[in-house]
């Protein structure tokens, strides 16, 4: 047998690409008659294809699964790693590819996806923490710098859309979050501790404020 888009040729000097039972009659120079007779088989080239467990494009850090589809093969090739798996966890960008064989020993065409990883945006607060002060007085008004497109303040900061807080009185200890958010929609937060001393002691430690 054969695969598809390819040829056999015959003892007898004929090109074949389709499938059939193919017959040479030979006479000698007694006049017997002989025939040589071939059943080709020409095989279709398998179907591959490209699964994925969610979307090509994500941030760093994150990951998806490529998973051979299609027809079911022997074997698979995944480039540009080499790695002959039926699935494949991609953590960068890049252009990945994948051919197989079936029992047949056919070759399927070679099918390929395009993984995009963004990037993070940087982000720093100003200034940056952490901050400890005592009850009732207030943090500085703190300020984003960095590449990202869109900020917000978060967890015990008052919830504030821009890279500008004001400054404020906390009355407890906890997080201030920031988060800035890139083009690509990835994004970085940042986490300032603030500890409020009440000026409590106890038998071992006295916080004066």
């Amino acid at each position: 047998s054969i695969c598809s888009g390819t040829s056999y040729i015959t003892s007898w000097g004929d090109t074949l690409t389709a499938s059939g039972i193919y017959c040479h009659q030979y006479n000698n120079q007694y006049g017997f008659v002989s025939y040589n007779c071939i059943n080709l088989t020409v095989n279709p080239i398998p179907t591959i294809c490209i699964d994925s467990s969610g979307p090509l494009n994500f941030c760093e850090g994150g990951s998806v699964t490529l998973s051979a589809g299609c027809d079911s093969l022997v074997t698979y090739t995944w480039l540009p790693n080499g790695e002959h798996t039926p699935s494949l966890t991609v953590l960068t960008s890049g252009t990945y590819c994948l051919f197989g064989t079936d029992a047949n020993g056919c070759t399927s065409d070679t099918v390929c996806v395009t993984v995009t990883v963004g990037t993070a945006p940087d982000v720093t607060v100003n200034p940056a923490g952490p901050f400890t002060i005592c009850e009732g007085s207030s943090i500085p008004p703190l300020s984003a710098s960095g590449n990202a497109t869109s900020y917000y303040w978060s967890c015990d900061a008052p919830f504030t859309v821009g890279p500008d807080l004001p400054s404020t009185t906390p009355t407890t200890s906890g997080t201030y979050c920031l988060t800035g958010t890139g083009d690509n929609g990835c994004f970085t937060t940042v986490n300032i501790s603030i500890t409020v001393n009440h000026g409590t002691h106890n038998d071992t430690t006295v916080v004066a404020c």
